[in-house]
């Protein structure tokens, strides 16, 4: 018997080791998060505070100039290793917010339509702060069938454990959706699409 992985589903985890910008990255975010007010859109089920459809631009903080730079190294890495053609049609940021998840918060499964690459950059993840739930493309199949084990082939998620100063990349066709925190400190990320 010989069995082939055909449609594989690939994440990139990438330890950025920036401690000066992260914790930049930490204060400028609660900072600006005193000043807008919170831009999750009506449309989600979700708890947490977002600057997803705020006049807030990430962009534009002096901190976030170092983190654009490893999302574009990293995302290009990423990139080329799917077999895009990158240096045709580079990859751009389409979009770029940051979410807080305060005790308590969570996040509903959901994908990043009309992008290529996304991406979640962990600024601050205390300890049971909630974990990233990526979602197999089978796991709504109308049957589940009785398994002896979890394994790469049968698995409906798996779970990526947020730390500080990890990058997680994955195409934006995903599901992905993220636990309950149930830490007594919040949890603070960024989020971002790439286009080609």
């Amino acid at each position: 018997m010989r069995i082939e992985n055909l449609f594989p589903t690939p994440i990139n985890l990438i330890d950025i080791d920036d401690e000066p910008m992260t914790k930049a990255l930490h204060d400028d975010i609660i900072k600006a998060d005193k000043k807008i007010k919170n831009g999750m859109p009506d449309g989600w089920n979700a708890k947490l505070r977002t600057s997803f459809e705020s006049d807030f631009d990430v962009l534009a903080l002096a901190s976030f100039q170092q983190l654009q730079k490893y999302i574009f190294q990293n995302t290009k890495a990423f990139a080329l290793a799917l077999g895009y053609d990158v240096n045709a049609y580079p990859l751009r940021i389409s979009d770029i917010w940051y979410n807080i998840y305060r005790p308590g918060d969570w996040q509903e499964a959901h994908i990043h339509t009309n992008n290529v690459i996304s991406g979640i950059y962990y600024v601050a993840a205390p300890e049971k702060c909630g974990d990233l739930i990526v979602h197999s493309p089978y796991s709504e199949q109308m049957i589940d069938p009785p398994q002896t084990e979890a394994t790469i082939y049968n698995s409906a998620s798996a779970a990526v454990h947020p730390r500080m100063g990890l990058m997680v990349l994955f195409r934006s066709c995903m599901k992905h959706s993220v636990k309950i925190n149930r830490a007594n400190k919040a949890r603070i990320s960024i989020a971002f699409n790439l286009m080609m």
